[in-house]
């Protein structure tokens, strides 16, 4: 049954409700193929493919002091081929060793310079025991890596290993908590230069090949280790003695010297931040950062050689406030993870929430000095409750804390809900036990833990031993449980004698709260409660601060039992009820009748306060409480009256789903002449040129007349100008691919005069590759369906997720449906082949718009 709009009955979208049965099956699928394939001896049997929990636990307990020293041969279109001499510790001698290699071969495994026997099974080099000896031993492997975690262009390559791809590229103990010291040599063509984690060493040149050493790390987990190299320019900056390195492509210079100066003030900015809040030094021996073209994550935390999405820093001109506060978040978000991650690292992938949760409580409060004049409150509500609320809100939520028994699968893990619940978690835990003392539990974690390992246990119990309150308790319900509680205001009304009609009093006001899911479970969590109450005003009680709003009331609630009294609302005058005004909460607060009959009409001062209530609309329109055409007219109104750019970024996102996904096309078309007409005002307005812009991109995602397309064309080529509002080559290539979604005349003209225009290589590639999935010709889109079942083709995946989104486009829905249950059959080798976040993205890009009946019985047969 299906709620508004073509939703579910839980008013969720259907990818949301998959996403997690989807995992299960790469679950299942993942540890068995390969499994008692041909004859094995007692020495080769129950290993099995990727690094299971029972493995890592074994060698845990018997290897220590590892290191490697690692090199590499790289030539111009040859195969890679490597070495390394695995130098460890026995503790003892009871079983023979496996070491983790998922490469395309090994040439020989040598033991203090004599060939040894080995075993090649599941993802597995086994060594028998009577090879080895307790107490120190080296072994070295000469091998050919799987290149695809190399990530190996024509003129640069990079290596990512998060969570489990180290494996791919060396053997070695992949593993979080079998931390290793890195030695690193690279053999390369003269023309290029490598950054790694640590500083170089040497470097010499011989016969067309240039030759680099790095000196040994720190004890890094193995998906740290990392290294880049190509044809890279660098710039440096010195501030206070401390030196940090940018490394990018040369087509990236121009943007480079216009965004260089802000990039290393915010690292600097990050670094200083955490040693002061941390009391611990930056524990690395150098700070550089990369930055790579479609780089499949906005960034990742390799100490001594960050990698970042070069499109993600290096922005274009007149950026939103929401873009810079991104930008300064994710830089923020990668520093916080030296300590928070790279220092003090998880003793196993389930704990993986832990240092996303810390790297980004600490962005935010990075970035908060940064921006003066952001109300950062409404930063932080925009940022993480709307993410979390998108997953929290379905069936196919789950809690924070998951379980993992093999690492093949801790790509499953990722996603919005460790990213965004726990820093609200650790805000109320903040509040709860006061910043003090939460700020001295976080400063003995790291230093009792630093180039170690630790588990969300050992957090939990320093934290408890700085606090009065029951932490374990209050801890297990907020990570260890699924979903959100509901809330909601009982109000019981009266009216003072004499005047029935506009003195509606409140009697009774009573704060409920429900788990949905019912278990019985209770979160305990801090919010506040906005009253409009005309001239009145609730009293301050007892530990009771009031704070007035316009013609409201503020009032602080510590929700510590399921049912709370509001005693202080007794007696005033009837106006309306918001749950959360401050943005502190979490749950799915049902909104007061009052305020939905009169949603189009109503504006609260507080930009924060109009936040949660647009959040709240939305929330209950996609649980049926909220019809659709009461939230078209808010949402009109709202974006119309609208001043505050972060409120206006949320607003056209929500509007963007709501006019396609709940709008039936009648409908949609009636509306879309009044939502263009609103948005083409505003890019003409006198508005900051970062809102017009914002406005721009949703009015050329949704353009749905001939007149707004005609508009769309001319914005294109350049005839007709808005002052305020300038267009980056990406945003032409983007105006160029929507013509061409909606088949105007000329499109084939249009793409091939775009393509033409480009400047920048890799968007001329990236354009080239996405064209055909915008193609308005069936042929074409099948076929480029077709190339994306060859791994190769799928190398760059950002690309190939713009792709799926022309593909998939809402005005094509009804043809793309004959991709859905080839795309969800293609999700187990995708699983194997691509990075930690592209299988959950395959999914969420292809399904996005799919919400028919027909759509629901594929995903459902897939399934079962």
């Amino acid at each position: 049954m299906k709620g508004p709009g073509g939703k579910n009955n839980s008013g969720q979208p259907l990818v949301a409700i998959v996403a997690i049965a989807v995992a299960s099956v790469l679950m299942a699928l993942s540890i068995t193929i390969g499994l008692g394939a041909g004859t094995m001896s007692s020495k080769t049997q129950a290993v099995e493919r990727g690094v299971s929990l029972r493995l890592a636990e074994e060698r845990s307990a018997s290897i220590r002091n590892v290191g490697y020293d690692v090199s590499y041969i790289i030539r111009k279109g040859k195969p890679i081929k490597g070495k390394v001499v695995i130098s460890f510790e026995l503790r003892r001698l009871d079983s023979r060793l496996v070491i983790d290699f998922a490469g395309k071969g090994v040439e020989s495994v040598k033991r203090a310079g004599r060939d040894v026997p080995f075993y090649l099974v599941n993802e597995h080099i086994l060594v028998d025991d009577r090879e080895l000896r307790a107490g120190q031993n080296r072994i070295e492997v000469v091998f050919y890596p799987d290149e695809r975690p190399l990530h190996r262009e024509d003129d640069y390559l990079y290596t990512l290993f998060v969570p489990d791809k180290a494996r791919f590229a060396l053997p070695c103990f992949d593993q979080p908590d079998i931390k290793a010291r890195f030695r690193l040599t690279l053999d390369l063509p003269e023309d290029w230069t490598a950054v790694a984690n640590y500083p170089l060493e040497s470097m010499n040149s011989e016969r067309h090949r240039r030759i680099v050493t790095f000196k040994e790390t720190a004890p890094l987990s193995t998906y740290l280790f990392s290294f880049a190299a190509g044809r890279l320019e660098n710039r440096s900056e010195e501030v206070g003695g401390r030196t940090i390195t940018m490394y990018y492509l040369p087509a990236d210079s121009a943007k480079v010297r216009k965004n260089s100066a802000e990039l290393f003030r915010l690292h600097f900015n990050a670094l200083d931040w955490l040693e002061r809040y941390t009391g611990i030094p930056y524990p690395f021996a150098k700070f550089a950062f990369v930055l790579v073209p479609s780089f499949t994550y906005s960034g990742m935390e390799h100490p001594g050689a960050i990698l970042y999405r070069a499109e993600r820093v290096l922005l274009d001109e007149n950026p939103t406030e929401l873009e810079l506060l991104r930008r300064a978040s994710v830089i923020s978000h990668e520093t916080s993870h030296m300590w928070f991650g790279d220092l003090v690292t998880m003793k196993w992938f389930d704990d993986v929430w832990l240092k996303e949760a810390f790297a980004q409580f600490m962005a935010d409060k990075i970035v908060k000095p940064l921006f003066p004049r952001v109300n950062h409150r409404l930063l932080f509500f925009s940022s993480h409750m709307e993410a979390l609320y998108d997953v929290d809100r379905t069936d196919g939520t789950h809690p924070v804390k998951q379980p993992l028994e093999n690492l093949a699968m801790a790509g499953s893990l990722y996603g919005n809900i460790i990213y965004h619940k726990p820093p609200v978690m650790l805000n109320q835990l903040e509040e709860m036990m006061g910043e003090r003392n939460f700020e001295a539990a976080i400063r003995e974690y790291l230093s009792r833990f630093k180039y170690s390992n630790a588990t969300w246990d050992d957090l939990v119990g320093i934290l408890d031993a700085h606090s009065k309150r029951d932490i374990t308790s209050w801890c297990r319900v907020w990570v260890e449980e699924a979903g959100r509680p509901d809330i909601e205001a009982r109000i019981v009304e009266g009216t003072h004698a004499g005047n029935a009609t506009k003195n509606r009093i409140i009697e009774k006001l009573t704060i409920e709260q429900r788990d949905g899911k019912g278990r019985g479970l209770l979160w305990p969590e801090s919010f506040h409660i906005l009253i409009t109450s005309g001239e009145s005003c609730i009293g301050a009680g007892a530990n009771v601060d009031t704070l007035r709003i316009g013609c409201g009331s503020m009032i602080p609630l510590l929700m510590g039992s399921p049912m709370i009294e509001m005693a202080q609302a007794e007696g005033i005058r009837r106006g309306y009820v918001l749950l959360d005004a401050l943005g502190e909460g979490y749950g799915f607060f049902r909104l007061d009748t009052l305020l939905v009959s009169h949603a189009d009409r109503v504006w609260l001062d507080e930009p924060l306060a109009r936040a949660v209530f647009a959040l709240e609309l939305w929330d209950n329109l996609l649980a049926g409480y909220v019809d659709p055409s009461i939230y078209v007219r808010a949402l009109y109104e709202m974006l119309g009256a609208e001043t505050e750019e972060i409120n206006i970024q949320s607003n056209l996102r929500r509007f963007r789903i709501f006019f396609w996904d709940f709008l039936a096309p009648e409908r949609r078309l009636e509306w879309a002449e009044r939502f263009e007409g609103l948005f083409l005002d505003k890019m003409k307005s006198t508005m900051p040129p970062s809102t017009k812009r914002a406005f721009f991109k949703t009015f050329k995602a949704c353009v749905l007349t001939d007149d707004g397309t005609d508009e769309l064309r001319c914005l294109w080529k350049g005839t007709d100008a808005m002052e305020g509002l300038e267009f980056s080559e990406k945003d032409r290539c983007d105006m160029a691919l929507e013509l061409a979604v909606r088949g105007v005349s000329g499109w084939d003209d249009i793409l091939e005069e775009q393509l033409a225009s480009i400047k920048n290589p890799s968007l001329r590639d990236r354009f080239a590759f996405v064209r055909e999935a915008a193609s308005p010709v069936p042929e074409v889109r099948e076929r480029f369906f077709e190339e994306l079942k060859n791994p190769d083709a799928r190398r760059h995946e950002p690309w190939v997720l713009e792709g799926l989104y022309y593909l998939h486009h809402p005005l094509r829905v009804y043809d793309s449906q004959r991709f859905i249950t080839e795309s969800l059959e293609m999700l187990e080798e995708i699983e194997r082949t691509s990075d930690i976040f592209f299988p959950k993205s395959w999914i969420a890009v292809t399904m996005k718009y799919h919400c028919s009946e027909e759509d629901i019985a594929s995903v459902r047969s897939f399934l079962y």
